[in-house]
């Protein structure tokens, strides 16, 4: 991403995913400018830019690196 993070809350609500062996979950919806280094997000997720989106699962957990990076680990 390259920027610094912008002041406000991350979280923009829920919406409905469907996940393939899960079914229909709802999915927090993060703002993808407004995530702070550090931050730890447990799925499902969806993660919102202008450009993009992306969502993870479930058995995600999602950690915000120090240059803004997405750092996804899955559950065994």
């Amino acid at each position: 991403m390259g920027c610094a993070p912008v002041a406000g809350d991350p979280r923009r609500g829920v919406r409905d995913v469907w996940f393939p062996g899960h079914g229909r979950l709802q999915a927090t919806v993060w703002d993808r400018y407004r995530l702070r280094p550090g931050t730890e997000i447990t799925g499902p997720a969806v993660f919102e830019e202008r450009e993009s989106s992306c969502c993870f699962g479930p058995e995600c957990r999602i950690k915000v690196g120090r240059d803004l990076t997405l750092l996804v680990s899955l559950a065994r």
